[in-house]
């Protein structure tokens, strides 16, 4: 006769080490900085003629929009349960949306670039850890998404500026 090994697990156990995780998630997207986003002229010399500088000056721009976004979001998913909320596609809808709405700075490739990175970054653990689940429903959820075009990226840029 064989003998079986049952393990019986605390619920509130389990329930504490999803707790810890999801602290530690919170606490790794609120440790980021933001780069400084190097001065413009040098010595009555405008630095954005130059193409390298002016394209350097945009991607600080964008990592720092990128750490904002996931930083700031972040801060908002910490109120919300990984467990209730696995395979929300509202709110991956919304998340997206927010982040068309935030990324104003760079050309269209590095802005895609960074908004898809940012919601994996924001969006695995609730999609179970498996980036293929989310890939597959990002792409399928395309369509609700509220994309935001040059008008609105400019007007943006411009109240940034001046406020």
């Amino acid at each position: 006769m064989s003998r079986r090994n049952v393990i019986i697990t605390d619920p509130q156990t389990t329930s504490l080490k999803d707790e810890e995780k999801e602290n530690n998630i919170i606490e790794e997207h609120e440790i980021r900085e933001l780069n400084k986003v190097p001065c413009s002229t040098l010595h009555n010399v405008n630095l954005k003629k130059i193409k390298s500088f002016r394209m350097m000056r945009q991607n600080y721009k964008l990592e720092n929009q990128k750490q904002t976004f996931i930083s700031s979001v972040s801060q908002m998913l910490n109120h919300m349960n990984i467990t209730e909320n696995t395979l929300n596609i509202e709110l991956l809808i919304e998340i997206c949306n927010i982040s068309h709405e935030l990324f104003i700075y760079g050309n269209s490739k590095d802005r895609e670039r960074c908004k898809l990175e940012s919601v994996q970054e924001l969006m695995l653990p609730y999609f179970m850890d498996n980036i293929q689940i989310l890939d597959t429903v990002l792409t399928s959820i395309q369509h609700k998404i509220r994309k935001s075009n040059c008008l609105k990226r400019f007007l943006r840029r411009a109240k940034n500026f001046f406020f």
